[in-house]
């Protein structure tokens, strides 16, 4: 099963200029063997964007002809393929795209937006485009105009201009444009623009180098954007053939479009065959990390929208003092680290930063340690609060044996924590900063009423991978790097019972953080995702389904959680706050 992904080929042809006999037999190169769903070559690819004047000769144009025919006769390719040439319209010439399925020619859409030296060779269309539906080539009445097309799979437009809007789930835009400065960063900003109004997949290919230089060097764009996504950019001045791959998701197209009540059904689209839909390779494409950031300029802005969330935050409410509480864990590490940040932006106090180690039943010596050295390391005051006696006298108190290791056990600690940090933020006037992250929210990896409660929670929408790689690339002085870098190397634990290992009991971060992803920024069902596991985190399929069972299972259980969560910001596209970004009542069963 396909689960919606189509795999679009994007290709340069080495040609000759004005040969089109020539360049339908490299064209025919590179669709042999493919299996790609569609093809697309440049503008005026079967003879060449820059034949100038020789455009006017019915020579070149009964040229052009014969290779399409032969194209028709001699295409070994299954699949969609977009291609450009000058077509004959009551005796004016076209700059068209065609769209063809093996041996069938199924439309032809003009270029409607003409540059001055287009001008000179090729007529205005929207003359015919109102009074006249079809074209006629090879003796074949064939469909003209703005046109999309669609099959069960999908729906997609072809044409030459970014401005054109359509509401298919993929624009194909064909070009060739001689180099000038720059001219990368434009093409890739407009198409990028056009995928994000038009909620689709959009696809820009040019000509490269073998096209005329007299005027100039043709350079071989290759842009591949989805809702603002780069799946392809490149542009390269080359004589060579140059070809790009881009698998594009439907499935997340489709949502997109739902979310925004854009309709998905295309209007007077032409009906075409379905999609050869091959298999896909999810290993080859699909990032299974997708919440870290891919570079430190993204994980500082990251990093500096929680800051300057909490700062608003202090300000707001003419706090100078945080009290927060440090386990010696990823979570609290960041949490530090950004009310540092936020402090020295509002030209306050680090001693007023309150940082204390609660150490309780089970926390262990190395984490302890950890947490004392790195607030020791960043100068902000330090207080430790043994709570072991006080959650015995609690567990006492409530007619618990102190041993047993239930959910009374380990929830008793973790309230027994929040609970004292709380008390302590009133004493002091301070706003009592929480620390868990959007991973362990998702899951219900929390205590209610406990960790799961605070005054205000700069983590509330960083996942558990984009902690630690912002953690690890972290700038410091060594000494701090020091204790960072331990912190990275423990296992990640609540220390709430004996050998206890958050990962032992609902599996990897990275796993649960790609499934948290799937689910609720690209809006998977659960077969797809169950589908891409395996290859990306070298899961059998039943370990696959049971790491998508528990995590739906626990997603549903804990909305009562989030409902009742403290105000935190919003980092990525989608978050779970309840009351703004993943609306849901707590009482949902799936």
């Amino acid at each position: 099963m396909n689960h919606q992904f189509i795999k679009i080929k994007t290709v340069s042809p080495i040609l000759e200029v004005a040969n089109p006999q020539f360049n339908v037999k490299e064209m025919i190169k590179h669709l042999k063997n493919s299996d790609a769903d569609i093809i697309a070559f440049p503008e005026l690819s079967l003879t060449s964007a820059s034949c100038k004047d020789l455009f006017f000769h019915q020579e070149l144009i009964s040229d052009a002809y014969h290779a399409l025919e032969w194209l028709l006769e001699n295409n070994p390719y299954s699949g969609f393929v977009v291609l450009g040439m000058p077509v004959l319209f009551n005796q004016q010439l076209i700059n068209a795209a065609l769209l063809i399925h093996q041996d069938e020619l199924l439309g032809v859409v003009p270029k409607k937006q003409l540059s001055k030296t287009d001008k000179r060779w090729f007529s205005d269309p929207t003359m015919y485009i109102d009074e006249y539906q079809y074209i006629e080539i090879l003796g074949d009445y064939i469909p003209f105009g703005e046109l999309s097309f669609v099959n069960q799979n999908a729906s997609f437009s072809i044409g030459f201009s970014h401005q054109e809007r359509h509401q298919t789930d993929v624009s194909i835009v064909i070009g060739a444009l001689a180099n000038v400065h720059q001219q990368d960063e434009q093409i890739s900003a407009l198409t990028k623009a056009k995928s994000l109004n038009d909620l689709q997949s959009t696809v820009f290919v040019s000509a490269g180098a073998n096209e005329s230089s007299s005027d100039g060097a043709y350079i071989a764009h290759h842009m591949v954007y989805q809702y603002g996504q780069p799946l392809v950019s490149h542009s390269v001045l080359s004589l060579d053939p140059v070809e790009q791959v881009a698998w594009v998701d439907l499935g997340y197209i489709r949502h997109l479009k739902r979310n925004h009540q854009q309709p998905s059904e295309v209007l007077d689209a032409l009906e075409i065959p379905e999609f050869q839909m091959t298999l896909v390779p999810y290993q080859t494409f699909i990032d299974p990390l997708p919440f870290v950031p891919k570079n430190q300029v993204e994980a500082n802005r990251i990093f500096l929208t929680q800051v300057y969330a909490l700062a608003k935050r202090l300000k707001h409410i003419q706090a100078t003092k945080i009290v927060i509480g440090i386990s010696g864990g990823v979570d609290s590490t960041l949490a530090l680290l950004v009310s540092m940040k936020a402090f020295e932006i509002l030209n306050l106090n680090r001693k007023d930063i309150h940082a204390y180690t609660l150490p309780g039943l089970h926390t262990s010596k190395h984490t302890k340690n950890n947490a004392i050295g790195l607030i020791k390391s960043l100068g902000v005051s330090f207080k430790e609060l043994d709570l072991a006696k006080h959650i015995k006298d609690h567990l006492s108190l409530i007619g618990h044996d102190g041993v047993t290791e239930d959910v009374a056990y380990e929830n008793s600690q973790a309230r027994m924590r929040t609970n004292v940090l709380m008390n302590i933020a009133n004493m002091v006037q301070a706003l009592f900063v929480g620390t868990g992250d959007m991973s362990e929210s998702a899951l219900g990896w929390s205590t209610y009423n406990g960790d799961q409660m605070s005054m205000y929670n700069p983590n509330a929408g960083v996942p558990k991978t984009t902690i630690r790689y912002i953690l690890k690339h972290f700038s410091g002085d060594e000494v701090m790097k020091t204790f960072i870098d331990s912190i990275l190397e423990t296992p990640i634990t609540p220390e709430l019972k004996s050998n206890q290992q958050t990962e032992s009991s609902i599996g990897k971060y990275e796993i649960n953080d790609f499934i948290l992803y799937r689910f609720i920024i690209c809006g998977d069902t659960k077969e797809r995702i169950e589908a891409m596991l395996p290859s990306l985190f070298n899961l059998s399929e039943t370990e696959a389904k049971a790491y998508l069972d528990q995590f739906t299972t626990r997603f549903y259980q804990s909305q009562f959680k989030r409902q009742a969560s403290p105000d935190g910001p919003k980092v990525f596209a989608n978050g779970l706050k309840a009351n703004a970004d993943f609306l849901m009542n707590a009482d949902v069963k799936r």
